[in-house]
């Protein structure tokens, strides 16, 4: 009993496609759509699969957010990551002004309620979750 999901893998880094087989735990009910931009597999896994979840990784570009904020619209959930130094920090100078504007607009638009928050301690790996107030669109 899963549901449906999607996986955005543009560098093969998520699913680690061979032979269109996953060789990664991805999920049985999981399509994946390596080989091209976040921005072009969430329109075409938006359009011909209709995931009630889509996986990307690192929103590094401002054409990443767009695909994020068009997943948003079409109400299928997202999971991504970004960097920064916590949730003060997100959307502040991760890669100059237009990603700062784009990440700031996903957060106002509500695409993203919580988030995993990885620090180091004493050399180990430490997560944490945080919450943030919904924004209605």
């Amino acid at each position: 009993r899963g549901f449906t999901a999607a996986i955005a893998d543009e560098r093969s880094e998520i699913a680690a496609l061979a032979d269109g087989v996953p060789q990664l735990a991805v999920g049985r009910c999981t399509d994946v759509m390596e080989g091209c931009s976040k921005w072009q597999a969430a329109v075409m896994l938006l359009k011909t699969m209709s995931p009630a979840l889509l996986a990307l990784d690192e929103i590094t570009a401002p054409e990443d957010a767009k695909a994020v904020s068009l997943c948003t619209h079409c109400g299928t959930a997202v999971i991504a990551c970004a960097h920064a130094a916590g949730l003060d920090d997100l959307g502040l100078d991760l890669s100059g002004l237009q990603m700062d504007v784009a990440l700031r607009e996903l957060l106002a638009l509500g695409a993203f309620h919580q988030a995993v928050i990885i620090e180091k301690q004493d050399g180990q790996r430490v997560y944490r979750m945080e919450r943030w107030e919904e924004t209605k669109c």
